[in-house]
């Protein structure tokens, strides 16, 4: 383990590594600080930049853009009472009240901090963990790869916002587009409609263009989003004294909380956010005082979102499980490269996963260094009219699209995805399933027909092996327990609901 960190260490700390991973928090954190600009998008839409880069130079300048943009969010937030991305929602509830009082710059700054502790929590966190996911690489064929990506698939359930059924939806629509091309076992082309373009299937970039970010600017076209004003001059403000000691417990323990939700697939920084500061405030002896502008609630919720950086990584890199969209870019350009990810990258490739590692500190260094230099930079370009923004980005999607293989239908792809997406959107449909369900697709359909092989057609290959057993039964209590929070436990609660309303009527 330690000869395997050196090599991470001597790869993340080259001048050129060090340079990408700058450029990438400074884009994060524009593009966080853009509202409705999430860190999917962005890193969607610098995807195509990293074609012909080393993988390890492409996933680091990625993984600063994700880290940037956790921490980006929370300037609009703060500033203009909109958040930047959907984790920077908790964030606003005192963030922005502080704004009001007139300490916008004390809640930056205490945005900064927090976001910078909780990113170095995940990333000792990804340290420790990083040798038993290795030593279990060993264990797993393809049963156990195939029950994987099944859990995955499961996990994207709680994705689908207010109806699972939305959800299974988008996920079985990503799952058949990731069938479209040639059968690599067969070698007969499945619903390619006669197009060549399609004999290689769908490549995702184009996909995540369309579905991410020009689905989003259809939307944003019918409805732009309207930005107040920041008048007068905005400038971090540091603790005064004894304020970071007050915070530090509430930090820290909302960067484990981040870690933890962040490694379960399908959850999210959002969800991790809401959880913490809503934890931080029944805890708290001022509960009372929250929504108001409490310090504890920007901190809580920011350790908590930038602590999720980390934890996604894990399912992502040790086990080829994407958690949220942003991950699942990355997951993207791991295969673009032709790099396999799952247990065997701690093996076949150590240098890779421990490079990002050491790059979640130098990340967080350069984060908290651009948050202190340039914040009112970010926001001067964020108060930009809207309709310039949304053009600059609907051109670098479409030119992003076309220098992937330097082919217009690429182009048509993209335009056909965006509209699809605009139409899912409407309908309240997620998104991020079926960007997962082309993504982990493949993976399952290779892994499962590899299993049947090589057990001569024998399903109870995938149950009698413990490791795969036991994750088929995850899937099932996770379905469940998504079945039962959903439906079962809510309609209780409504209609015990409506039986209070009617007795008191009476």
């Amino acid at each position: 383990m330690i000869d395997s960190i050196i090599t991470g260490m001597q790869t993340a700390f080259l001048p050129v590594s060090l340079l990408f991973t700058a450029l990438g928090v400074a884009i994060g954190i524009l593009g966080g600080a853009m509202p409705g600009i999430n860190g999917a998008i962005t890193t969607a839409l610098v995807l195509p930049f990293t074609f012909h880069m080393e993988p390890e130079q492409a996933l680091m300048l990625l993984l600063g853009i994700y880290i940037g943009v956790q921490y980006g969010g929370s300037i609009p937030a703060i500033l203009i009472g909109t958040p930047g991305t959907p984790a920077a929602g908790a964030t606003l509830i005192d963030g922005f009240p502080l704004r009001q009082q007139g300490k916008a710059g004390l809640a930056l700054y205490t945005s900064l901090v927090s976001s910078s502790i909780g990113t170095i929590i995940s990333g000792f966190v990804l340290i420790l963990i990083a040798l038993p996911l290795a030593k279990a690489a060993l264990s797993f064929g393809p049963a156990e790869y195939f029950a994987l990506g099944v859990l995955g698939l499961t996990m994207i359930v709680s994705l689908s916002e207010e109806n699972i059924f939305k959800g299974l939806f988008a996920g079985a629509l990503g799952l058949l587009l990731s069938t479209v091309g040639m059968d690599e076992f067969l070698g007969v082309s499945r619903f390619g409609f006669g197009l060549v373009d399609l004999a290689s299937g769908i490549d995702p970039v184009p996909a995540m263009m369309g579905f991410f970010a020009l689905g989003q600017m259809f939307m944003d076209f019918w409805k732009p989003p309207q930005l107040e004003s920041v008048e007068g001059k905005v400038k971090m403000k540091r603790f005064e004294k004894g304020v970071f000691r007050r915070l530090l417990p509430t930090t820290i323990f909302s960067g484990i909380i981040g870690v933890i939700i962040g490694a379960l697939p399908g959850t999210g920084a959002s969800v991790a956010s809401f959880v913490a500061y809503n934890q931080v405030k029944q805890m708290s002896k001022n509960s009372h005082e929250f929504g108001s502008g409490r310090l504890e609630g920007v901190a809580a919720s920011e350790a908590a979102n930038n602590g999720v950086t980390g934890g996604a990584l894990i399912p992502m890199l040790g086990l080829g499980i994407p958690g949220s969209g942003t991950t699942a870019v990355m997951l993207s350009a791991l295969i673009i490269h032709g790099v396999t990810p799952g247990p065997n990258l701690f093996i076949s490739n150590p240098e890779i996963p421990y490079s990002m590692f050491i790059t979640v500190f130098s990340a967080t260094l350069f984060m908290f260094l651009f948050g202190l230099l340039y914040t009112r930079l970010f926001l001067r370009i964020v108060l930009l009219p809207q309709s310039i923004l949304n053009s600059t980005i609907v051109l670098i999607v479409l030119t992003g699209a076309y220098a992937v293989e330097r082919d217009v239908f690429d182009i048509i792809l993209v335009l056909l995805f965006g509209f699809i997406s605009y139409l899912l959107r409407r309908c309240k449909i997620p998104i991020t399933p079926i960007i997962l369900g082309l993504v982990l697709g493949g993976t399952v359909e290779r892994s499962m027909r590899r299993a049947l092989i090589i057990s001569h057609g024998s399903w109870s290959t995938f149950f009698i092996r413990p490791i795969s057993c036991i994750m088929f039964i995850l899937a099932a209590l996770t379905l469940v327990a998504i079945i039962w929070k959903t439906y079962i436990k809510k309609g209780s609660s409504t209609g015990s609901a409506n039986k209070d309303e009617k007795t008191a009527k009476v």
